[in-house]
């Protein structure tokens, strides 16, 4: 999980994350329901108006839909 407690370099998360593409571990879509569809449902389906005034307000209304 990208904000999880014990992440050192968080510059580093999402190249670590990916590499589990391109080892083949997981499809680009499986990825990207891990690290963007997912959170946002999570939090969308709890409070609809969480993202509301972020720069990703646009894709979580879509996302969440």
């Amino acid at each position: 999980y990208i904000g999880h407690f014990d992440v050192v370099h968080m510059d580093e998360v999402l190249e670590e994350a990916y590499e589990n593409v391109e080892h083949g571990v997981m499809t680009p879509e499986d990825f990207r329901d891990m690290m963007a569809l997912n959170p946002v449902r999570l939090y969308a389906g709890m409070n609809p108006a969480f993202f509301e005034g972020t720069s990703v307000a646009d894709y979580a209304t879509k996302a969440a839909a």
